[in-house]
């Protein structure tokens, strides 16, 4: 998207905002296509923020009285929120111009990332090698190929196809036969993709284009020709703004037919025996050679899936015979096939995931064949190549990959080049081997395939040199928080750091979803680092780094457990030298938004600065957000009165206090983001 924020690392041509409640002032970065314009003089003014009029809305929520100052932002389009929010951008423009220390880190990391190419997503299909690159001079990624012996070409420039400065591809699948690519083109940071498709050998853009493909996911089918899709409802002008992102089903469309005219096959109200809610995420799959193609559904953001099952040659629009494999109840989390065996991901009575066997011919869940048991490993993920079901896992904040041979053979653990995170996990169903991408700390990502026949894995050959790297040094602690939890921290320097004295420390923290913040390099890190500056990560719970029960402990009612580990991580960071408090930054990003702001209005004391990107910081209010009534599973409902105390406990707007010292604060926004709308950080 187009968020960016004035820190170390982003060129300084976007504007900003600042918005100001009370005493605690609130940075927010609105990124827009606008030049940027010249800085102030040394001793020009400074022009000072404009107030935010207060109006205060009250509600009455099951004998619970609400007070909101800002409703009124809630209107991005009003005039009266352009004109704040412009003001805002001069006076955060000016303010952060005249940091004198900015130019000169932002000349560093110019040298250390601003000559390197970016290289992910990573695919094979007949043959050929996808990747989306982004070349050092570039703003977005575009879709190249390789062939076998040959040099890299580009195949898709998603500002060519948008015909906008500011484009990028939101997903890509190639065909089984390597022959076309379908993907998805979204301009100005919207996420609103438009799914095209292309030949790869012609570059040329084939007359079929969709539109209200957000989330398209094309899926081949194996002749080449036809494909499932994605794509949500239009909706009438003037509905509520929820309604563009519910209602969503799966299509089939034949090359060269008329996009409107394609028949919904899976999704909401397409067929009453597969009951869907207006918010869930449909999605239909298929394996070469399996007889049978899958229905997929996603509930909000819950990580439970439900999965239906019909045979590949009674598909037939929505008269489809679709039979159900797995229910809510089951704790299915993914799905893998190869012939006429699926393999499951199950979190049921097995809270770090356990993998099992299910016959298509006679499925039966309840009694599916164990391939993996339940341990103290955490199985996230499936990749199903021709040879063999590999398998992710994490054990301790490090990435394993499990082999499990189709034979019933025991699963065998492969030799990685180094420990770190695993990204990019990706088989074709027709080749054997996996491909993935792998990084740490204090290694840069490179991506390895995997070569049954050798047993070992060979570099692809598509990534940058590396360029220098300092010698970093990694170290992995665990804090006792509040209430007596052990919670895995993460802190990065510098090897050989003085540790007789505090340094400057950036503390990230994020909590929900079940999602991890795993080992990561980034170039741009070592500017900071060599200014003596330590990144620490806090793995709190509402994250996944030990399975669905660590998830669940930093959810709805429990995410005080999220703000409580933060802050026994920053105390910890403080208490045993490696920092003090006025020297001490946190950083939490979307989601993390709700962790950062609590700790920083809960223990200000604590915090030197803070960094909130695109965060969420009224939770009570985010159901009314495009995309807020998906994330009910994981903050609660306003519906529910138990869960409505929790969305206002964890909401740090309604919690700054008059006169208070807080840290110095830059929260982020994007302009045309669906997820958290700039209103959020706004208030």
């Amino acid at each position: 998207g187009l968020e960016l924020a004035l820190c170390p690392g982003l060129p300084p041509n976007e504007p900003t905002m600042i918005a100001v409640r009370t005493k605690l002032a609130l940075s927010i970065l609105l990124a827009s296509c606008a030049p940027r314009a010249a800085a102030p003089a040394a001793d020009e003014a400074i022009p000072r923020p404009p107030p935010a009029r207060v109006r205060n809305v009250q509600t009455d929520l099951h004998a619970m009285t609400v007070t909101d100052p800002y409703r009124w932002m809630e209107d991005l389009g009003s005039p009266e929120f352009q004109t704040w929010a412009n003001q805002q951008n001069a006076y955060t423009r000016a303010t952060l111009d005249r940091l004198r220390v900015r130019g000169e880190l932002l000349a560093r990391l110019h040298a250390l990332s601003g000559h390197r190419d970016e290289v992910t997503d990573v695919r094979r299909r007949g043959g050929r090698l996808f990747y989306l690159k982004r070349p050092a001079a570039a703003d977005a990624f575009g879709l190249y190929v390789r062939d076998d012996g040959e040099r890299e070409r580009l195949v898709i420039d998603p500002q060519r196809v948008a015909h906008e400065r500011v484009a990028s591809i939101d997903y890509y699948e190639p065909s089984p036969d390597g022959r076309r690519i379908a993907f998805g083109v979204s301009a100005n940071g919207s996420e609103d993709s438009i799914l095209h498709v292309a030949e790869v050998d012609t570059v040329a853009l084939l007359p079929d284009t969709i539109d209200h493909a957000r989330h398209g996911e094309p899926r081949w089918l194996p002749d080449g020709t036809s494909l499932f899709y994605r794509r949500y409802q239009r909706v009438a002008p003037g509905a509520a703004t929820p309604a563009k992102y519910q209602g969503s089903r799966d299509y089939l469309h034949v090359l060269g037919a008329d996009p409107d005219r394609d028949a919904p096959v899976f999704g909401y109200g397409v067929s009453p025996d597969v009951p869907l809610a207006p918010a869930d995420s449909p999605y239909v799959y298929l394996w070469p050679d399996c007889p049978y193609v899958f229905g997929l559904a996603q509930h909000g953001v819950s990580n439970d899936l439900t999965l239906y099952v019909a045979p590949l040659a009674a598909l037939d629009g929505p008269r489809t015979p679709w039979k159900p494999l797995a229910g809510v109840e089951d704790q299915v989390l993914d799905l893998a096939v190869h012939g006429s065996d699926a393999y499951v991901v199950t979190h049921r009575g097995a809270p770090r995931a356990k993998v099992v066997r299910v016959r298509l011919d006679a499925p039966d869940l309840a009694h599916a064949e164990t391939v993996i048991a339940p341990g103290e490993t955490v199985i996230s993920e499936l990749a199903a190549a021709s040879d063999a079901l590999y398998v992710r896992a994490l054990d301790r904040g490090i990435g394993r990959i499990l082999r499990v041979p189709y034979d019933a053979a025991a699963p065998s653990p492969l030799p990685l080049p180094f420990d770190g995170t695993i990204a990019e996990l990706v088989s074709s169903p027709a080749a054997p081997g996996v491909s993935l991408a792998l990084s740490s700390w204090t290694r840069p990502r490179i991506h390895q395939a995997y070569d049954p026949s050798r047993g070992r894995f060979v570099d692809l050959g598509i990534d940058p040199p590396a360029g220098p790297v300092p010698e970093l040094e990694s170290t992995e602690l665990e804090v006792t928080s509040q209430d007596g939890t052990r919670v895995p921290l993460s802190i990065v320097h510098l090897r050989g750091l003085d540790r007789s004295r505090p340094h400057p420390t950036l503390l990230e923290g994020y909590g929900s979803y079940g999602l991890s913040i795993s080992p990561g390099f980034d170039r741009r890190r070592i500017a900071w680092f060599e200014r003596g500056g330590i990144f620490a990560v806090a793995h709190i719970r509402g994250g996944g780094e030990y399975g669905e029960e660590w998830h669940q402990a930093g959810m709805k009612r429990n995410k005080q457990n999220s703000v409580d580990d933060f802050v026994a991580c920053a105390r910890f960071l403080i208490e045993r030298g490696y920092t003090s408090a006025r020297q001490l930054a946190v950083q939490g990003i979307s989601a993390g938004g709700l962790t950062v702001g609590s700790a920083i209005t809960q223990q200000p004391e604590l915090f030197g600065a803070a960094l909130v990107r695109v965060g969420i910081v009224d939770a009570l209010r985010f159901e009314t957000a495009p995309l807020g009534p998906q994330n009910a599973q994981e903050f609660g409902t306003s519906a529910i009165p138990e869960e409505l105390r929790s969305l206002h406990a964890m909401s740090p707007y309604y919690h700054v206090a008059d006169h208070a010292r807080y840290p110095a604060v830059l929260l982020t926004a994007s302009a045309h983001d669906p997820r958290v709308p700039a209103w959020q950080p706004g208030k």
